[in-house]
């Protein structure tokens, strides 16, 4: 699906969430960023529920994220290091109870 081309305003604040956009050749792209963690063995039973939805798909999902996205992530941290460069750190692993941790200029 083609969506048409849309130039946002100049005073715009444009949000972008997603894996892996700290990486070295986008780093000039963004005037700040937040840097959300948790441990794996927090977010891989919650990637899990929501990607299985209660289906009998859990062990394929598990196998799925240990396989791929787990290494691929770890890979991701040792060589972009995005928790350093992050301007806002939220430490997630408590999802009741989020910690926020400002560092640098916000």
């Amino acid at each position: 699906m083609d969506l048409p081309y849309q130039a946002a305003a100049p005073d715009a604040i444009l949000l972008f969430d997603g894996v892996f956009l700290q990486r070295i050749e986008l780093a000039d792209a963004w005037d700040l960023c937040i840097w959300v963690e948790a441990p794996f063995e927090v977010t891989v039973p919650r990637a899990v529920r929501r990607d299985a939805g209660g289906h009998d798909q859990e062990a394929t999902v598990q196998t799925k994220y240990q396989r791929r996205y787990v290494p691929g992530q770890i890979m991701y941290l040792h060589q972009c290091r995005p928790r350093d460069a992050a301007n806002i750190v939220v430490n997630n692993a408590d999802f009741e109870n989020p910690e926020l941790h400002f560092r640098g200029a916000v």
